[in-house]
């Protein structure tokens, strides 16, 4: 389903957001009925307080929606949860919000719309809000379609989503673009993509890399997306109940494709590269196996010494491609560690990077775009936690300490230009129904990144 604003030629409702304090004013406009019945109610501009207020026909005059402007987790899109209760209608703000209440209160409404998979689309009574005065509508609408396409993904089944799937849905932003698609396969991603082919030798699924190249003008972005769609956890399995949400393991390859589809379809002036490598960490007698020592296309030895860190090795294939170009910034975007979830909990997301400019930038920009992030270390000594006695480096560290950070450590090995790459460790998931955001996938840092590249590269 297309989220989409009221059409301006279609009858709107009036809906108003009221907090305590400005409950008064609003009942020396409304007349006396109007007053009696929100006291009646019980309504006082409470959080997610929500009233109809007839006429005097028993139609829908107007909308009472109490303000959540308290800090909170419900306090993000709360607009959502208001109109997420309301009847199929069309309605229309009556309030003169503030720019960026007013962008919030817009791509609320946009995103209350969002039908998970499996229930039926057609069936589906939706409230509409018209789109507020002063916002950019266009870029709203192409932002909340491409969060509800990475959410799609990742709430499809494994057994859907294949890594033919995936690949097929990066072939159709690139059919929508115009971009050009390469994918390599077989011996020749055994021979470029070493690691890659070694995690994902032991599916009936063939591992590959999917390589989307768009635009000739600009600064240059490169977007790698970790595209495990299944991870049982390899040999060193993963108990059953880890292993119920590793659908999403490809959450990062649906937000990579997420924003690169804002990025064309907002026509950014950027010379776009998306790597996704793409897998399935499965058990056979083709799996590859804790003490084995793979080397990357660059010589790079690594010990496996955990093959349920299979993440960090599809990446560091990527990354190594990546230094084909001198870009002027290369993000990777994974469900690298459950370390993240355990320093930050699910809904933040930690990222890394050298550059404090773009450090900052990006920490502004999550602010004010709704979308939380949280700078942690890149700290060096930690290196020792993966030293190797017959490689160059393991995979993972037996200590546990600090698993985030030796993971982007890991991946520090393998990019050319540190001071010039961004890694966000990712949850793609919604624990908990919150406004906008059902339970299921969900879309992490692309909206953050798009406002700062716009600023940092364009």
């Amino acid at each position: 389903m297309r989220p989409e604003f009221a059409g301006e030629d279609e009858q709107q409702l009036p809906l108003t957001i009221l907090a305590r304090g400005d409950l008064d004013r609003w009942k020396q406009g409304a007349g006396d009925a109007a007053a009696r019945w929100a006291e009646a109610n019980g309504f006082e501009g409470r959080s997610g307080q929500m009233l109809l207020v007839p006429d005097e026909q028993g139609r829908i005059r107007e909308v009472l929606a109490g303000a959540a402007r308290e800090q909170g987790r419900d306090s993000r899109f709360w607009l959502a949860s208001i109109l997420e209760r309301l009847p199929a209608a069309n309605y229309r703000l009556t309030n003169d919000l503030p720019a960026d209440e007013r962008d919030e209160a817009a791509l609320a409404s946009l995103l209350a719309q969002y039908v998970p998979a499996g229930q039926n689309h057609q069936e589906a009574t939706l409230a509409r809000m018209a789109a507020p005065k002063g916002i950019d509508g266009n870029r709203l609408r192409v932002i909340a379609e491409s969060e509800f396409m990475t959410r799609d993904l990742i709430n499809a089944p494994a057994s859907a989503l294949t890594p033919d799937r995936l690949e097929q849905a990066v072939r159709d932003l690139a059919d929508e673009c115009g971009a050009g698609l390469r994918v390599i396969k077989g011996f020749e991603l055994a021979r470029t993509c070493p690691l890659t082919h070694a995690v994902g030798r032991s599916s009936e699924h063939s591992p590959r890399m999917a390589e989307l190249r768009w635009g000739s003008k600009g600064r240059s972005l490169t977007l790698v997306g970790k595209g495990v769609c299944f991870d049982t956890g390899g040999l060193n399995i993963k108990p059953g109940k880890a292993m119920l949400l590793m659908k999403k393991d490809m959450a990062g390859a649906a937000i990579a494709i997420g924003l690169g589809r804002m990025i064309t379809r907002l026509d950014l002036p950027l010379r776009l590269r998306i790597l996704l490598p793409i897998a399935e960490n499965a058990i056979s007698d083709r799996a590859f196996r804790p003490g084995d020592v793979l080397t990357s296309s660059s010589g790079v030895r690594v010990e496996i010494t955990n093959t349920d860190a299979e993440g960090r090795l599809l990446l560091a294939d990527a990354l190594e491609l990546a230094r084909e170009d001198e870009d002027d910034l290369l993000v990777s975007f994974a469900t690298l560690t459950g370390a993240a979830r355990v320093a930050l909990g699910p809904e933040i997301v930690p990222f890394y990077t050298a550059n404090d400019r773009l450090a900052d930038m990006l920490a502004e920009a999550a602010i004010r775009v709704r979308d939380p992030l949280w700078r942690l270390p890149i700290w060096s000594p930690y290196q020792e936690l993966l030293k190797s006695t017959v490689a160059d480096l393991a995979n993972s560290s037996e200590s546990g300490h600090a698993g985030s950070i030796t993971a982007v450590l890991f991946l520090l090995r393998f990019v050319q230009s540190p001071e010039r790459f961004l890694h966000f460790d990712l949850y793609g998931w919604q624990n908990t129904p919150a406004p906008g955001r059902p339970v299921g996938g969900t879309g992490q840092a692309g909206r953050a990144l798009l406002a700062t590249i716009e600023e940092y590269l364009c």
